[in-house]
């Protein structure tokens, strides 16, 4: 029969060959886990030893640690501090701003035309794929809140405001990266990895059920990349309009 144990975290239960004084078995209440170290000695000082650890679930992630919270809450804060030049002085926002497009540029560039053909033609499929589930996320992220950082020093760093054309321009690309980091890649990535696991499968493999799943990705595959072509474009337009107001004189 299992017995259990009350502690200040909840009840939880013990296994029945567990007796209470032994040296073979201990109990956390703090922690709510039963571990059985019977086999302590058993290879002499060093070795290692099996534990058995029962746990009750771990509690879920905090909305503010999630990384789109964590971007909104630094655009705020971007965005409030870029309001007053005595914060932000007019030369801060520009050398931000200028950092910002190249870091948004530099990255689409690397990502698109570099790395992601590079690993594509010198690595296994799938292992191509599962690092690509890793990129992704973080380069879609950083694209995002350079376009958010662009936009903040764009509306409070000039005495005009955001012109209208630029709005447009960088409005378009943040809702295309946005579209991309929280929506189209992660539906792509899971598809992927379902379509990994029947391929992996031992035995008779589901051709069908394969091969739905592979149109399925290619076309979510399809509409990230029109999206990230549609960023590109709009990087090389606001680019082009930051070009016009430079001047190369060094006095």
């Amino acid at each position: 029969m299992v017995s259990t144990r009350s502690s200040a975290g909840g009840t939880f239960p013990i296994p029945e060959s567990y007796a209470p004084g032994t040296k073979d078995a201990s109990v956390d209440l703090r922690n709510g886990t039963f571990k059985d170290t019977a086999s302590t000695d058993a290879a002499g000082n060093g070795a290692a030893k099996q534990t058995d650890d029962v746990s009750g679930a771990m509690l879920e992630p905090s909305a503010f640690n999630k990384n789109w919270v964590r971007l909104a809450w630094v655009a705020a804060a971007v965005i409030v501090a870029a309001r007053s030049s005595e914060y932000v002085p007019a030369k801060v926002a520009v050398c931000t701003h200028l950092l910002a497009w190249g870091l948004w540029m530099g990255s689409n560039i690397w990502t698109t035309f570099a790395v992601g053909i590079t690993m594509f033609k010198n690595m296994p499929r799938q292992m191509f794929g599962r690092v690509q589930a890793k990129l992704f996320p973080q380069y879609f992220a950083t694209a995002t809140a350079a376009v958010v950082l662009q936009m903040g020093t764009l509306a409070f760093g000039v005495p005009l405001g955001l012109p209208r054309p630029q709005l447009i321009t960088l409005g378009v690309a943040l809702v295309t990266g946005l579209a991309n980091w929280l929506y189209i890649e992660p539906v792509a990535t899971d598809l992927m990895f379902e379509r990994y696991a029947l391929e992996n499968t031992e035995g008779e493999r589901d051709g069908a059920k394969i091969k739905a799943l592979y149109k399925q990705f290619g076309k979510f595959h399809g509409i990230s990349s029109l999206l990230n072509l549609v960023g590109l474009g709009a990087a090389v337009g606001h680019g082009w309009w930051l070009a016009s107001r430079l001047s190369m004189s060094l006095i």
